[in-house]
């Protein structure tokens, strides 16, 4: 019986409905309670303006109702819901067992990340954990699917790296700042002095056989492990919407902080903060973390999002960071990366973009209290962009900045979780906190800029990327060591290598970034003989040693220099970086620079200061060989 427009409609006369019960319909034919109610009161539906029925739950236009008048989809609902559930619920239990698996043994081997099935390259891919995206904004999501929480507020029976556990220590606290059990850089490596930097030979850190020296230093990574390496081609977990933030934030702060679960890497920091505790046991800087393939994978991870975000690529400047609150340690006083001739010109025309961006990851959560980096943004710099004054010469870029009490508000402190990022270009003054006495967890962080070749060009060839060999790694570091000795405090013995390993592998590197090795590592030499002569005075030390203290190649002072054989093998060092420092000059001149003249005169009165004792013996010497 159709009836015009929406309303109800009779369903049935009575031998309709008899003759559907016979057929097992809709089963109100029959005796009973329940067939009588239905003759007494005839079951009605809703249907739209053409008569056709309508589900009385999603109001939708169905062509087969069932019983209560709802739709199969509608129908099926619950139970589909519930199957979602329980599949959910099992794949998040399987990932906690490889979490589990991991925790149990903090030096075992990482996994490799490994996307969902079927994850585009900007789809919303998982991790560890679901990267959801509800409304435009990023939460965490677990795979039962009942709670959402805040990315920075993390619970430690949902937290990534929560309940990491190292022998007699107690589990990780979720809420950020988190704390890491890690040993002491002071205290002696768990395998004693043969794996020590100081006890291997140039030869054999040059040779293919380093590789497994590397390996068995910090067993946790991988070096030049092609399985390893075939796995972790995967960009960043970023919306194009994201990317439009990034862009904003960069164009009118001069920075922006990419969230860990973005990077999807966060699992790895633990291993990786331990690894550089261990390299620093054993002599090396903490800057050789990149001597492994988690260090360069993270580089291919955000490579993407720094070029898209900047325009530029990997120029291969890489420093990695140990810094202790408990020994007075902070990071770098306020500084910009790059002081250019002309400010402009480094930022492109076209879309205003710098030409030389930093990215700064923690291996640990980064807070005031363990030296966060500090930045004064972009609006509140008078020379970020125009450059800095060379007439104003009574003020700093620092106090012209802070010209007032309340541009002391324009200050943004910017904590970071283990595994994010902080992107900032090279007009940014930033700095290390000085962190807090008593704080449980060290600073440990990685840096690596990307450039325009117009610029600054690359340091060497990107070919070589994602995963460039051992060897050019390692005359890598060694290099970044001399460029940046002014943050350091190195040995003859130590830049003695660094200059030897670069010396070796130069030819892989531009030539003007060699240039500029060669021209700091003179300086380093200097800087090294005038603190020794400075330490040293008329203390009477036999032998004319230039040293107060007997150094190990890690680093710290031994205590005072005692006159024996040790004060000649320093004595021994200290000569030879002289003549290195002498060589790389004379090789710097012929190839048309010039800029080493009063250095060249200086430091050969430093060498006749130094190691010539009370007077002219080593000219006497000179003067018997001729």
């Amino acid at each position: 019986s159709g009836t015009e427009g929406p309303g109800l409609a009779l369903l049935a006369t009575k031998e309709e409905q008899a003759k559907k019960g016979a057929a097992g319909g809709s089963g109100l034919a029959g005796n009973g309670s329940a067939a009588k109610r239905a003759r007494a009161a005839p079951v009605r539906e809703e249907t739209d303006g053409s008569g056709r029925p309508i589900c009385t739950k999603c109001k939708k236009v169905r062509r087969k109702l069932l019983e209560g008048q709802i739709c199969v989809s509608c129908h099926n609902a619950p139970a589909r819901s519930k199957r979602y559930r329980e599949r959910r619920k099992r794949k998040f239990e399987e990932m906690r067992q490889v979490l589990d698996a991991t925790r149990a043994s903090p030096d075992s081997v990482l996994p490799a990340p490994v996307p969902s099935p079927g994850a585009g390259q900007h789809g919303r891919v998982a991790t560890l954990l679901d990267a959801a995206y509800h409304d435009g904004k990023r939460r965490l999501v677990t795979r039962t699917g009942a709670e959402e929480l805040d990315l920075f507020r993390i619970p430690a029976s949902l937290d990534p790296i929560g309940g990491l556990t190292t022998a007699g220590t107690p589990e990780l606290a979720g809420m950020f700042p988190r704390q890491l059990a890690l040993p002491s850089p002071d205290e002696p490596p768990p395998g004693g002095s043969a794996m020590l930097a100081e006890q291997q030979s140039l030869e054999y850190l040059l040779s293919d056989a380093a590789v497994e020296y590397w390996r068995k230093l910090c067993p946790g990574l991988h070096v030049n492990d092609a399985a390893f390496q075939a796995q972790t081609s995967v960009s960043t977990f970023v919306t194009s919407a994201e990317l439009e933030t990034f862009r904003s934030r960069l164009a009118v702060d001069g920075h922006f902080q990419v969230p860990a679960l973005a990077i999807g890497l966060e699992h790895w920091t633990p291993t990786l903060a331990r690894a550089v505790v261990t390299l620093v046991q054993h002599g090396w800087p903490a800057s050789f973390i990149m001597l492994y393939d988690e260090v360069w994978a993270i580089i291919d991870r955000v490579k993407t999002l720094m070029k898209e975000t900047s325009g530029n690529e990997l120029n291969f400047d890489v420093l990695a960071w140990y810094v202790d609150p408990n020994k007075g340690q902070s990071g770098f006083s306020p500084h910009r990366d790059r002081q250019p001739d002309d400010s402009p010109s480094t930022f492109r025309p076209s879309d205003g973009t710098p030409m030389y961006t930093t990215c700064w990851m923690p291996f640990t959560d980064a807070c005031p209290d363990n030296s966060c980096l500090y930045v004064i943004p972009r609006w509140a710099d008078p020379g970020y962009y125009e450059g800095d004054s060379d007439t104003e010469l009574t003020k700093t870029p620092m106090e012209i900045a802070l010209s007032s009490k309340e541009a002391y508000q324009n200050i943004r402190a910017l904590p970071a979780s283990a595994g994010s990022a902080v992107i900032f270009s090279h007009r940014q003054i930033h700095w290390g906190s000085a962190g807090r006495k008593g704080y449980h967890t060290p600073r440990i962080s990685l840096s690596f800029a990307f450039a325009d070749d117009a610029y600054e060009p690359a340091y060497f060839s990107r070919e070589c990327l994602p995963f460039p060999t051992v060897q050019q790694r390692f005359a890598l570091a060694c290099a970044q060591m001399m460029v940046y000795h002014e943050r350091f405090d190195f040995t003859a013995k130590q830049l003695g290598l660094f200059h030897a390993v670069f010396t070796r592998q130069r030819a892989l590197f531009h030539p003007a970034y060699a240039k500029q090795v060669l021209v700091e590592f003179v300086s380093a030499a200097k800087e090294t003989t005038a603190q020794t002569q400075i330490t040293t005075g008329d203390s009477g030390v036999p032998g004319g040693a230039t040293l107060s203290t007997v150094l190990s190649f890690g680093g710290e002072s031994a205590g005072p220099a005692v006159a024996g054989p040790a004060d000649a093998a320093t004595e021994a060092s200290d000569d030879e970086l002289m003549d290195k420092a002498l060589e790389a000059m004379l090789d710097a001149r012929m190839e048309g620079y010039d800029g080493f003249e009063d250095d060249f005169d200086e430091l050969g009165e430093d060498t006749d200061v130094d190691m010539g004792g009370s007077g002219g013996g080593d000219e006497e010497e000179e003067e018997e060989e001729g």
